[in-house]
């Protein structure tokens, strides 16, 4: 699983947990950036990260408390990249991601909509299959040492997309929330 850190950097946690020769372990990196690798047309076929460091693991109970099921149990579907900002973006995601939405083809956009020192907002947009979208939306706020986190998970019936010269986070919805945690 791969997240949008509050410094912009990429997280990425390796599950083993669900891994027949894995140590029942999830595995931490924290690496500077996110990049298309190999593109197709429509959108990049996968990406690759750079500059990761290894952290340490963590048992998968704890994992589990950390995430709402429906963001950590969601069904699959093809990244179309990160937007970190609207000038740091994996090259191609919101088209790949316009392209989708304009078609109804299963995909997701990871975009941060804002980030300080004192906290962060990121959204999964998600195309579900045609007129079917869903919206996650991870809220953290830290005050000291003390990180809270609140999430929302979003059904919808349209997501608008910006026109090209747009900042890509312009994305609007017309949902209803569905769950919180």
């Amino acid at each position: 699983m791969y997240f949008v850190l509050s410094d912009g950097s990429i997280g990425q946690l390796t599950d083993t947990t669900k891994d027949t020769f894995g140590d029942k372990t999830w595995y931490v990196s924290t690496c500077r950036r996110a990049f298309t690798s190999i593109g197709v047309p429509g959108g990049p076929s996968f990406f690759a990260l750079e500059g990761c460091e290894h952290g340490g693991s963590m048992p998968a109970q704890e994992t589990r408390r950390a995430l709402p099921a429906f963001f950590s149990m969601r069904d699959e579907l093809p990244l179309c990249g990160f937007v970190l900002s609207p000038l740091d973006s994996v090259p191609g995601a919101v088209d790949c991601f316009r392209s989708a939405v304009a078609a109804g083809t299963p995909a997701e956009l990871a975009a941060t909509a804002s980030k300080s020192d004192s906290g962060r907002v990121v959204h999964w947009y998600r195309v579900l299959r045609p007129g079917s979208f869903e919206a996650l939306t991870n809220t953290q706020s830290r005050t000291g040492a003390v990180t809270t986190s609140a999430w929302v998970r979003q059904s919808c019936m349209r997501l608008a997309m910006p026109p090209d010269n747009a900042p890509p986070l312009a994305i609007t919805t017309e949902c209803q929330i569905v769950e919180t945690a």
